[in-house]
């Protein structure tokens, strides 16, 4: 069975059996359970609810001949019909969850105590933690991070997006970079000179192995990579503990040196 067919109808939504079992069906045309064990290597105990998706999501049909159940693939143009469709659903649950997102903000922000500190692992975790922090930016906040060469490269798809929302939201954003995390990036992929309220310095050579800290109004989150390579990151609502932080960013940050075409501040 043709392994990146197998992989692409995985990756678009249908599991391992129910990818084996259309694509079976595709190669053999109406045929028994048997035939389809036969060529999908699915098993005989799980063959018949593996149908069964299929038929729902519209890829098989199945018609009853001489007291035997005959199954069908459908046109790969189906395929398609059912990605829309999952789309539709996708867009109607994102319409619910927003509709409910003030009451589920609520509930949380009743709640009398958060952790002062929570520790995550792993990229979801991570984003995680700074969309919390970015959710919760209020009017005259100031946001100033260090920007180090672990971290900054594992999430550079992530970064230029929060920088438009602080930009949107005219916080402005005091960054100090680690020297070759400015000077590695690609300044265009990155739009730097396009971004808003955004005041860079580089750090000298020397200054290395620094972890990427953001700090916005009593919200510090760090994040490095611990001793087995893994991304890990400290959420720390505390406003003594990031109000010293933040003196000790502003200490770095005077020690850079503001790039040429930027404001100096």
């Amino acid at each position: 069975m043709d392994k990146e067919l197998l992989e692409t109808l995985q990756s678009i939504g249908l599991t391992d059996g129910e990818s084996k079992t259309y694509l079976a069906l595709l190669s053999i045309g109406t045929s028994t359970v048997g035939s389809i064990i036969e060529k999908s290597g699915v098993s005989s105990s799980k063959v018949y609810m593996i149908l069964d998706k299929l038929i729902h999501k519209g890829l098989v049909s199945i018609v009853v001949k001489n007291k035997k159940k005959h199954y069908t693939s459908a046109q790969p143009e189906k395929i398609v019909d059912y990605l829309n469709e999952e789309q539709r659903k996708i867009e109607e649950n994102k319409a619910k969850a927003k509709k409910i997102m003030p009451q589920l903000k609520l509930k949380r922000e009743s709640v009398s105590k958060l952790p002062v500190v929570e520790l995550t692992k792993g990229r979801k975790g991570t984003e995680m933690f700074y969309d919390e922090v970015y959710n919760n930016i209020k009017e005259g906040d100031k946001y100033i991070a260090t920007s180090g060469m672990r971290i900054s490269f594992k999430l550079q798809n992530y970064w230029y997006k929060q920088s438009e929302i602080l930009a949107k939201k005219k916080i402005p954003q005091y960054l100090a970079y680690e020297n070759q995390v400015w000077h590695k990036k690609d300044p265009n992929s990155h739009k730097r000179q396009q971004r808003k309220n955004y005041f860079p310095k580089v750090l000298d050579k020397k200054y290395t192995d620094l972890p990427t800290i953001i700090i916005i109004g009593n919200h510090s989150v760090i994040s490095d990579i611990d001793d087995n390579g893994e991304l890990f990151t400290l959420l720390i609502r505390n406003k003594n503990l990031t109000d010293a932080m933040r003196r000790l960013l502003v200490i770095v940050r005077d020690s850079g040196k503001t790039p040429e075409g930027f404001k100096d501040q």
